[in-house]
């Protein structure tokens, strides 16, 4: 049987009074490639952050390779759906990509292996030609290649995107998600998107998460269950499917 990389059980979580998720159930595989879908506030990056440790559920559990969230982080490479930088502050690709292998580092000076690390990420994401160029230099899609390069380079086995493609155009979108294809197979990937035209494509399954959480292979994915977890929000999406709520 498939190895099982998160595992969450009976997980809810609320912000003061109210509850973002409720009882939610799911269960991740190694090499899974799988989308997070739903309206704005269903609690999409909510369930992220939880996965990640940056948010300690009220109730239920949750594991990530057998550990909990904060003990899993460095095996986990995470691409945030907002980055921030200052354009003016000198800091190369290269440079950029080295941040992701901090938790690898000695006093965090970098050696040898983390350059060769942060060079063969870079390459991976066919940046290794653009590693000297400043990061406020590039293009939107090409900064997001950049920082998926840095989730790489910490060596983790599951990659983890929160809308990577909210802030770049049709054609880097287009570039990005050949990108992850190439990683299929070597890589657990969870994405969170609103773009459901890419879900049959390059998605074995899709999560439905609006407070509550249900997943399914994305051969089952159908426009009914687009119309019942967007209700009148569903103009708003790129693409005729959806899925329902439930349990996973």
């Amino acid at each position: 049987m498939t190895e099982a990389i998160v595992e969450i059980r009976g997980l809810s979580f609320s912000y003061a009074a109210r509850t973002i998720l409720n009882d939610i159930n799911l269960t991740i595989y190694r090499n899974d490639l799988v989308c997070l879908v739903g309206p704005n506030g269903g609690g999409k990056t909510t369930l992220i952050k939880l996965i990640l440790g940056l948010l300690a559920p009220d109730s239920g559990s949750i594991q990530v390779f057998g550990l909990s969230p904060c003990q899993a982080i460095g095996r986990i490479g995470y691409v945030p759906q907002h980055a921030s930088y200052d354009p003016k502050f000198p800091i190369s690709a290269l440079d950029v990509v080295l941040l992701g292998r901090l938790r690898k580092t000695l006093f965090f000076r970098h050696g040898q292996k983390d350059r060769e690390r942060a060079l063969a990420a870079l390459d991976a994401v066919r940046m290794s030609d653009l590693a000297t160029r400043p990061f406020a230099a590039l293009s939107g899609g090409q900064r997001q290649r950049v920082l998926i390069a840095r989730a790489l380079a910490g060596d983790g086995t599951m990659l983890i995107l929160d809308e990577p493609t909210a802030s770049i155009d049709q054609e880097a979108t287009a570039h990005l998600y050949d990108l992850l294809r190439s990683f299929s197979g070597n890589l657990t990937i969870i994405m969170v998107t609103h773009d459901l035209g890419v879900v049959s494509s390059l998605f074995t399954r899709v999560a439905c998460v609006n407070r509550r959480a249900a997943i399914h292979p994305t051969s089952e994915f159908s426009g009914k269950m687009l119309a019942e977890m967007y209700g009148d929000d569903s103009r708003l999406i790129r693409h005729d499917h959806c899925c329902e709520g439930g349990h996973a």
